[in-house]
């Protein structure tokens, strides 16, 4: 190969190597547009339904409209495995802050792994529920129980990714971290914004129930918030590192 050659082919790999890294760096807000476009505005699963409904009323919720419960669901089965992607990259800035051994980066990606297979069981568990029009409507209410504890309960390795990325941030001493000391408190805030939930098993209402303020609306805010603020910090991590 000819010094030419070997000069364009190094820039083609550069080349793919910045738009897959650009590409995991921002599937965080194609994931939460698609999220928001898909599972809440055309599925209407958000707000969730009510943990005190009937058996006929979840079952009404699932079956009355399918097709669109099915998009909200389907939607949400493959926007959300879009964050492996932005989870990854996450992973590699932790490598670079902690060195090697990384024990931390591997901690935080095995743990977002167990978080998007969640992810993924949910939209499949919704589209079941939509799937057999004769079934029981305790039976899809089982089901829809199960996705909304799911969503609210799973809650030890979703703390310890994020408390991982907050240590990391601790850990950075150069001159321009990719997680400032603020950003660090920031994802402490976001590991711990969602144990609340964990009270969803013993309330049907109120703010500890899974549709409540504390079991449902504040995590979810801080969690799409707080990682929109780590999409900005990581591409602005990547300007500085491109120069």
């Amino acid at each position: 190969m000819t010094t030419e050659a070997t000069s364009q082919a190094k820039a083609r790999h550069a080349n793919y190597k910045r738009w897959v890294w650009l590409a995991s760096i921002w599937s965080w807000p194609v994931c939460l547009i698609g999220v928001a476009l898909t599972f809440i505005l055309i599925g209407g699963f958000v707000p969730p339904p009510k943990p005190s409904w009937t058996a006929q009323e979840v079952a009404t919720f699932f079956t009355a409209d399918p097709i669109h419960v099915r998009i909200g669901a389907m939607g949400f089965l493959y926007f959300s495995g879009l964050t492996i992607l932005f989870y990854s990259v996450i992973s590699e800035e932790i490598k670079k802050i902690e060195g090697q051994p990384s024990l931390l980066a591997r901690i935080q990606l095995g743990s977002a792994v167990i978080l998007v297979t969640i992810f993924q069981l949910l939209g499949l568990a919704w589209l079941l529920c939509t799937y057999r029009t004769d079934v029981s409507p305790d039976i899809i209410r089982m089901l829809n129980d199960y996705c909304w504890f799911a969503w609210s309960m799973f809650i030890p390795t979703y703390i310890i990714q994020y408390v991982c990325v907050a240590i990391a941030g601790f850990m950075d001493m150069r001159e321009q971290p990719t997680w400032p000391r603020w950003a660090a408190w920031m994802n402490l805030w976001i590991a711990f914004g969602g144990a609340g939930g964990i009270a969803a098993v013993f309330f049907k209402e109120g703010p500890f129930a899974w549709n409540g303020l504390i079991g449902f609306w504040i995590p979810v805010i801080i969690f799409a918030l707080g990682n929109c603020v780590n999409t900005w910090l990581m591409h602005r991590r990547y300007k500085i590192e491109q120069g």
